[in-house]
């Protein structure tokens, strides 16, 4: 589906976000979002996949030498009202992914909690052939994306 409609859906999230969206701005201000925090998952609070992910990151955080408490920022979307917005297009934007959660780890996307590759991508954002979070946590490919030792 992503391949066929993908483009068109990044379209309708940059044009959800307003006429006054600025692609250049908002993607400097994902940069600093996702640079805020070791992992950065952006959500929506109801959404299934999200849960999972916000679940699977309490369980690790603070209980793996490579995820110390507090390394762990969750961005509510819906909760930034227009700037959620605005954000959720940047990330479209930059990582052809129009799905959530967008879980970023070490300043780069991993993709969503089930799902990964981001063929089109930005490839200095976007992790190269991920198969998403839940896939990479089991596998222990996390901590070295952080940098640390597996």
């Amino acid at each position: 589906e992503q391949q066929h409609i993908g483009g068109w859906k990044v379209d309708r999230i940059v044009e959800a976000a307003g006429s006054e969206f600025n692609a250049v701005c908002w993607r400097q201000r994902l940069l600093e979002e996702v640079a805020s925090s070791q992992v950065v998952l952006f959500s929506f609070v109801d959404c299934p996949w999200c849960l999972l992910a916000k679940e699977r990151l309490a369980a690790i955080e603070g209980n793996e030498a490579w995820l110390p408490a507090g390394s762990v920022r969750t961005i509510e979307l819906e909760a930034r009202g227009r700037d959620g917005k605005a954000l959720r297009a940047a990330i479209a934007a930059a990582t052809g992914r129009t799905s959530m959660p967008s879980v970023w780890v070490g300043g780069r996307c991993v993709g969503g909690f089930t799902d990964g590759d981001m063929p089109s991508g930005e490839p200095g954002l976007c992790l190269a052939a991920s198969p998403g979070f839940e896939a990479l946590e089991a596998s222990g490919r996390l901590p070295s994306l952080l940098g640390h030792e597996t």
